[in-house]
């Protein structure tokens, strides 16, 4: 993967943005996300326009109240910062390659990503094909750790 060169404003709007995109597929408001991380609504929409900067804290605060790791929001940025520029091939490929593992056959044919599972065949853009994994993503996150939770509780409770 390429270094990529970014300014501070560059950042921060990029930070914002994937901000925005997991409360908003969390159907989260700015208010209710706020309140979960004790940030007043006007601040956090200043955050997710790139116009405050954060501090490590506050970025973890809003990480932990959308429910995701650290780790994973960095892939839902990086991935959505490629998204927006279409991504390059190796990319593309290593999203399909993560698709395919999941029993669905995927087919790349100029800026069009081809799924099919079954009988049903659903072709994409490369912007929608990344989004939509952006969003599975998140999704297989958020039921990993509920499930994850129940587990480890459950088990804990046997130990007794």
């Amino acid at each position: 993967m390429s270094k990529i060169n970014l300014d501070n404003k560059t950042i921060l709007k990029h930070i914002g943005n994937t901000i925005k995109k997991i409360r908003t597929m969390q159907n989260l408001s700015q208010k209710k996300l706020g309140e979960k991380c004790n940030i007043a609504e006007s601040q956090l929409g200043k955050y997710e326009r790139g116009q405050l900067n954060f501090t490590i804290s506050t970025l973890n605060s809003i990480i932990s109240a959308l429910n995701i790791d650290f780790y994973t929001f960095n892939d839902l940025m990086r991935t959505d910062y490629y998204a927006e520029s279409y991504k390059n091939d190796d990319e593309l490929n290593n999203a399909a390659e993560l698709v395919k593992q999941c029993g669905i056959l995927v087919s790349i044919e100029n800026d069009i990503v081809k799924m099919q599972c079954n009988n049903y065949i659903i072709n994409l853009s490369r912007e929608k094909f990344y989004n939509w994994v952006n969003q599975v993503s998140i999704l297989t996150n958020e039921y990993t750790h509920n499930l994850s939770y129940t587990i480890i509780r459950s088990e804990f409770l046997k130990l007794q």
